[in-house]
């Protein structure tokens, strides 16, 4: 079975150095360096992932904005986490039109928490995250703003991507299909183009769509039903218009 690296959230007040037994700021650096390396604009994302061992591990990440050029970063180690020290606040910006997502998760348990994902160009139609042949990969508490579309699937199982903010967007969460047995919940969606917010392939099965908030005159969902909720009961599971619920 493959290690699971605890996140910030998971971790107990002895893990961090807070609470009733704080310690100095430099402490908490200290031990939040131990759990893995923070880094800065000025370091590159895939030299840090480089870095680490075959398994995978934390990366921290501090505010400040990351350009995403012509290169565009897969991550093809398992047990990655790439995790923001200040959530909304480590930004991952496209800077050029580009048909690849920015950054691709390409292997097994990586998970992306609390980054923004920013598009500087308003043509694109390229997701900004995308979830390829890996399992358990998890995308959370992250912002997609004026971007084309926001995550992609493709052959990805156990998947979740939750607890995230689209705002202003071609399609917030779309599949190219061969997935199941994953989460989509507790997403806010705001900004809808008329583009379905969740678009998922016929091949897809067994994908739990709860908690989402759409857009009430726009916001849509399309999917098949290959072992999922009638679009009635998605309308009671979600916030959205059963009208705008197309079971194909």
């Amino acid at each position: 079975m493959k290690q699971r690296f605890k996140t910030p959230l998971d971790c107990t007040i002895s893990d961090i150095g807070i609470g009733p037994a704080a310690v100095p700021i430099a402490r908490v650096a200290e031990r939040l360096n131990s759990l893995g390396p923070i880094i800065s604009p000025d370091t590159s994302i895939r030299k840090a992932i480089d870095s680490l061992g075959d398994e995978g591990g934390r990366i921290f990440l501090s505010e400040g904005v990351w350009d995403f050029g012509d290169a565009n970063l897969f991550i093809k180690k398992p047990n990655v986490h790439l995790i923001s020290t200040s959530p909304g606040n480590t930004i991952f910006r496209r800077t050029i039109s580009s048909a690849l997502a920015a950054l691709v998760a390409n292997d097994d348990y990586i998970r992306i928490e609390g980054i923004q994902f920013v598009d500087e160009d308003a043509t694109n139609t390229a997701p900004m995250v995308g979830i390829r042949d890996g399992a358990g990969c998890v995308i959370t508490n992250c912002v997609f703003k004026d971007v084309g579309d926001g995550v992609s699937l493709s052959n990805a199982d156990w998947f979740e991507v939750s607890n995230c903010d689209f705002i202003s967007y071609r399609k917030g969460i779309t599949s190219l299909g061969n997935c199941e047995q994953g989460m989509i919940v507790n997403n806010r969606f705001r900004g809808s183009s008329g583009q379905p917010e969740i678009d998922l392939h016929a091949s897809d099965q067994r994908i739990g769509i709860v908690g989402n908030v759409l857009d009430w005159s726009n916001g849509s969902i399309e999917y098949t039903n290959n072992d999922m909720p009638s679009a009635a009961n998605l309308a009671i599971l979600n916030i959205v218009d059963v009208g705008n619920i197309t079971e194909r």
